[in-house]
């Protein structure tokens, strides 16, 4: 047992201390013989917007309540137009993501302001008599009801999280699960 001065009223007596010292090396003695190794971090298990950190002990830490990005869907991207961060346009074969706030001018100026975030998809677009591939994204309301086998699209539900989905020819499926949306 480990004896204090606060506790004994008085300084600690050369014995006293000494049996502190003896005590506190026994109770260090029994840490490194029983915990001779650290935990590590082996696995991290992702369910929706819940992470669980996995131990080499076996050891679980969480669920870790993960951050929720919301996107704003914007349609195409069009010029003179003001653009906040997470807005989401489609250009091109691709959907993009608006990175800094900006009044746009011509996307290849803007370039800097953007991230691609889907590129690819199934729906053709007439844009200056020239066909080309177009990520779209939709919303519940706008979704279409029939997509085209292979059609990939992102899909925003109710509180704007995205999924990226797939037509399989009748209706959408989540390209994640293999679900229907």
């Amino acid at each position: 047992m480990i004896t204090y001065r606060s506790e004994k009223g008085a300084p600690l007596s050369i014995e006293e201390m000494d049996n502190n010292f003896h005590e506190l090396e026994q109770r260090l003695d029994a840490f490194e013989k029983t915990n001779n190794s650290f935990d590590s971090l082996v696995d991290a298990k992702v369910d929706g917007d819940q992470m669980t950190l996995i131990s080499n002990r076996g050891r679980k830490i969480g669920p870790i309540q993960l951050p929720i990005i919301s996107y704003t869907p914007r349609g195409k991207w069009e010029s003179k137009t003001d653009y906040a961060g997470y807005d989401v346009a489609s250009h091109a074969s691709g959907a993009y993501v608006c990175t800094t706030p900006h009044c746009s001018s011509d996307f290849a100026n803007d370039k800097q302001h953007w991230r691609l975030l889907l590129q690819g998809g199934g729906v053709e677009t007439k844009e200056n008599e020239k066909t080309e591939k177009c990520a779209r994204i939709y919303e519940p309301a706008t979704l279409p009801k029939v997509a085209e086998l292979g059609q990939i699209s992102i899909y925003l539900n109710e509180k704007s999280q995205p999924s990226v989905i797939y037509g399989d020819g009748y209706g959408w499926r989540y390209a994640a699960t293999n679900t229907k949306v």
